[in-house]
């Protein structure tokens, strides 16, 4: 259970580093804002044992795109909407 909050709180710390660093109004993210994402969600996932970070933060950020296509929306993600999507990639 901790680990998958800590899991949680670095994807929630990394799109929130990303939307405030990057935020453009497009209907795409953009290709800084999904390096801004990858950049700052990898160190928080790769600090739990068993976890392929890469693999983690890459299939969040396409469930986040696919769920929000504008960067700058993702704020509305819910706790719940940011749970399920992690136990999908893990």
């Amino acid at each position: 259970m901790k680990l998958k909050k800590n899991i949680l709180l670095a994807s929630l710390f990394a799109i929130a580093l990303a939307l405030t660093s990057c935020g453009s109004g497009g209907g795409k993210w953009s290709d800084d804002e999904q390096k801004a994402f990858m950049d700052n969600c990898t160190p928080g996932a790769s600090e739990n044992p068993g976890i392929d970070a890469e693999k983690y933060c890459s299939c969040m950020l396409e469930k986040i795109m696919d769920e929000y296509p504008k960067a700058v929306d993702a704020d509305k993600m819910t706790m719940e909407e940011m749970t399920d999507m992690a136990k999908d990639c893990m």
